[in-house]
């Protein structure tokens, strides 16, 4: 059984407590997903951040999908410009990567190779 009794967050105190910041610096996280492997997969419905595309700032809403090695590390961009508003990542069991683009409208699923 799991339990989250004390795993408080404190922003102001992010690497103490049972609660540890893993990775930050991402916009509009709107799924995650474990690999096979121990890797974190991070999905951004918007790199440049979903409220930004919602005023009309910047470009399409280009979104990311990134994975962070297991242990962590630096957050690798998969795909790079690639994705119009991702909603979701899976992983496969030998590791093959699966992203749902556009979460509005007609979506898709598509492997990244």
């Amino acid at each position: 059984m799991l339990r989250t009794g004390d795993a408080t967050c404190d922003p102001m105190a992010p690497n103490l407590g049972a609660c540890k910041r893993c990775t930050d610096g991402f916009t509009s996280i709107v799924n995650l997903e474990a690999g096979p492997d121990g890797s974190l997969y991070v999905v951004e419905l918007a790199k440049q951040s979903w409220l930004q595309w919602e005023e009309g700032i910047g470009g399409p809403p280009i979104g990311s999908v990134f994975r962070i090695p297991a242990g962590g590390g630096a957050a690798v961009e998969l795909a790079p410009g690639t994705f119009i508003l991702p909603g979701g990542v899976a992983v496969g069991r030998d590791g093959a990567v699966y992203v749902t683009s556009p979460i509005f409208g007609p979506g898709a699923v598509s492997k990244i190779e």
